[in-house]
């Protein structure tokens, strides 16, 4: 790019990128960026050159070792290098990154990074630098700006000279290079490591290019616009859209010295100097009153009058920039004045150069006012915007951001731009600020990492694109968390026994993992499964037995993240009974009046934990016996009459401490079988009071005789037989205790029977 810096030396370009984006139908691509650019070294071409290499280098398949220096000479239409003749000289540095070649040319001594290429062009030994673009660029921003300048202006003329290199390329094809080192491109003066900043600001907008509608921006600058940015088609002959004239406040540069003067004859000769008229003219004046401006105040057109070698008076008429140029003026925003007693014409102005786009004292003052080179960029590049040629992580999958300690994790990187031929991805692990795992570039962009520790974990993806020579073109962090693998704390149930249509409660308490769990249950009776669930969030399970029997559940659990079948397996048993029912209750002895009766229940089902039984006994719906709640099952009673009774039972399981069933009996007490009118009946009693004593003694197994009802000798000693046998006194006369004894006797035989 050419520019004009002849007054301004110290100022420079500056570039800023917008802060937004217009939505854009696809991505800028451009592959050269990946490439290697030949920058011919013109400014260091000579007859005789020396070189000095810092680092080893390779000259056809010799390796020329660090330290060594070599001279290169013109050897008729060869080069003389090592004592022999090449038609061209080539050396690749072994470590690309490290080494730098120290080039000698007359006074001036630099080094560079990259490849060599040495070659004769126009009778001189031409050396070819190529290296990646970058690179390049570390040695064009510390010859256009100062290192000391605030940084977003160095970052501004790192895309500006960024953009120009893109669009320049194989500018000198036919020479065998894209770019030269000088002003006609862009001035290069090599590697020089003690630009702190100038490296910063190429390193921090590395890729970074200015678009309109997805083409590159002619990245036009001057030093000064003096006030007032001018457009393209006021300077050259075609309009860009993102040139356009509008006033710069941050810049109002006037000239130093402020006003240029030219006598006539002055103007004369530099009139023919520039070519605007031929040797044999001879100039008479410049038309002030021909003088137009275009909006910005720069000059438009103004006439030159002359008279050419025939005497005849002529006219040219300057325009656009040879308004400037034809005067070796700074600018064309200038005023013009003519004092004619002293044939003196006066230029007046302010700016330095076309003031087509950006203008470094402005960009300068931006910067140090806070505008980023974004918003710098952004006023003078008119509706550009800064993107990037760099590939970029698009999206990282990650199968889940928590994860359980042993258990694999899988991250997925997508890329997209750069040169469209791929990309490299390197993982780096860390833990508490610790690299515990990392590794080397390769095309895959999956990776598995199984974390063996809970706690968080910072994953680094590194991306480049397979063309590029960077470290990294893009790089993305992400956080996952790392738990401890689930286990079951804790099961709890609300019974281990009950009943039948009951039902139980499971409750499972977890530790560990993200907190998030999964539970399945199965029931399994007689080592068959009958009732299983699938896994869900619900940590409580319910089940209904319909059968009695013993019972497992078997517990499953695992984290929502783990890939296991199940984390942990608990198992829990419980019984189940059938309800208990009283199924009968039983006299065991005949029932008669004066007579204890022996009661005895019988229960179905129920648990193993035992019974308590209540009794209840009615007569005529009156209770007449009542019990509290006993362990047993017997109950015994002795009902004063004969007559229909009413039993009730109540039973209640140990297990469930609830009355379970309730069951009514009906009993009929007999009267006593020997009943007599009055006591105490004795020999030589006629009646029916003997014929009950003589039925039971004959019942008894006593002979005595006919019943007749006569109370003879017979009846006499069948009663005296009677009392002896069971100790009582043989009076052989029937008194209570006798009657007593009597009906006792009958009942028990009756009960034998």
């Amino acid at each position: 790019m050419k520019k004009t810096l002849s007054l301004l030396l110290s100022v420079f370009l500056i570039f800023t990128a917008l802060t937004y984006s217009p939505s854009k139908s696809k991505a800028y691509t451009n592959s050269s960026y990946f490439n290697k650019i030949r920058i011919g070294l013109k400014s260091m071409a000579n007859t005789n050159i020396s070189i000095i290499l810092n680092g080893d280098y390779l000259f056809n398949n010799e390796v020329l070792f660090s330290g060594s220096t070599f001279s290169l000479t013109i050897s008729g239409t060869k080069i003389l290098f090592k004592g022999q003749t090449y038609d061209e000289i080539n050396l690749y540095p072994v470590n690309y990154n490290t080494s730098l070649l120290t080039v000698q040319s007359g006074t001036t001594t630099n080094k560079y990074q990259g490849d060599f290429k040495f070659k004769i062009i126009d009778g001189k030994i031409y050396p070819i630098n190529s290296l990646f673009i970058e690179d390049y660029l570390k040695g064009v921003v510390g010859f256009e700006m100062s290192d000391y300048f605030p940084l977003e202006a160095l970052k501004a003329q790192a895309v500006a000279a960024r953009n120009y290199t893109l669009s320049n390329l194989n500018l000198y094809r036919s020479l065998g290079f894209d770019l030269n080192d000088t002003i006609e491109c862009q001035v290069y003066g090599g590697y020089n490591d003690k630009l702190k900043n100038v490296i910063r600001a190429v390193d921090e907008t590395r890729g970074q290019v200015q678009l309109y509608n997805e083409t590159l921006v002619q990245a036009f600058y001057s030093a000064s616009n003096g006030g007032y940015t001018e457009a393209t088609e006021n300077v050259w002959s075609s309009a860009l859209p993102y040139f356009i004239a509008k006033p710069d406040t941050f810049d109002n540069e006037s000239w130093k010295p402020e006003t240029i003067s030219y006598s006539s004859s002055q103007l004369n000769n530099l009139l023919k100097q520039k070519g605007i008229i031929s040797q044999n003219d001879t100039f008479i004046k410049l038309d002030l009153s021909s003088l137009t401006r275009y909006q910005s105040g720069r000059v438009a057109t103004l006439d030159v009058l002359y008279k050419d070698v025939s005497g005849a008076i002529k006219k040219i008429t300057l325009t656009k920039s040879r308004t400037r140029t034809a005067f070796s003026v700074p600018s064309s925003l200038y005023n013009l004045t003519y004092n004619a007693s002293t044939d003196i014409y006066s230029f007046t102005g302010k700016g330095n150069g076309h003031a087509v786009g950006l203008s470094q004292i402005g960009a300068k003052n931006r910067a140090n006012a806070g505008q980023t080179f974004k918003e710098i960029l952004s006023f003078y590049y008119h509706g550009s915007y800064t993107d990037n040629l760099l590939p970029k992580i698009s999206q990282i999958i990650i199968n889940k951001e928590k994860s359980i300690v042993n258990q694999p994790i899988n991250i997925t990187a997508t890329s997209i731009g750069g040169s469209n031929t791929g990309y490299q991805y390197r993982i780096e692990i860390y833990k508490d600020d610790i690299l515990i795992e990392s590794s080397e570039y390769k095309e895959n962009n999956i990776y598995t990492f199984t974390p063996k520790y809970e706690g968080e974990y910072t994953i680094k993806i590194y991306m480049r694109d397979n063309l590029s020579n960077s470290a990294f073109d893009d790089i993305r962090e992400v956080k996952i968390m790392a738990y401890p693998t689930v286990t079951i704390d804790s099961i709890n149930i609300n019974k281990t026994k009950l009943f039948t249509q009951e039902e139980v409660t499971i409750n499972t308490i977890n530790l560990g993992g993200t907190g998030n769990y999964l539970y399945n249950f199965k029931v399994l009776k007689n080592n068959s499964i009958i009732s299983e669930t699938q896994y869900t969030p619900e940590s409580q399970f319910k089940f209904t037995p319909v059968e009695k029997g013993e019972y497992k559940v078997i517990i499953n659990t695992k984290d929502v993240m783990s890939i296991n079948e199940k984390d942990d397996t608990r198992e829990i048993t419980f019984t189940v009974f059938n309800k208990p029912y009283i199924e009968k209750a039983e006299i065991t002895n005949p029932a008669f009046e004066k007579r204890k009766i022996e009661i005895k229940t019988s229960t179905f089902g129920g648990s193993d934990l035992g019974f308590k039984y209540k009794f209840e006994i009615y007569e005529d719906n009156n209770i007449i016996v009542q019990t509290d709640f006993v362990d047993n099952n017997y109950y015994s009673f002795t009902p004063q009459q004969s007559g229909n009774y009413l039993l009730k039972v109540y039973i209640i399981d140990n297990l469930s401490e609830v009355v379970e069933d309730i069951r009514e009996f009906r009993i009929y007490v007999n009267e006593e079988p020997i009943k007599v009118s009055k006591l105490p009946i004795y020999w030589g009693m006629k009646g029916n009071d003997v014929v009950q004593i003589q039925s039971a003694l004959t019942f008894l197994g006593y002979n005595v005789g006919t019943i007749d009802g006569i109370f003879g000798s017979k009846t006499y000693n069948g009663v005296v037989s009677f009392q002896k046998s069971i100790g009582l006194n043989a009076t052989g006369t029937v008194d209570a205790s006798t009657l007593k004894a009597l009906n006792d006797a009958y009942i028990e035989k009756l009960s034998k029977k």
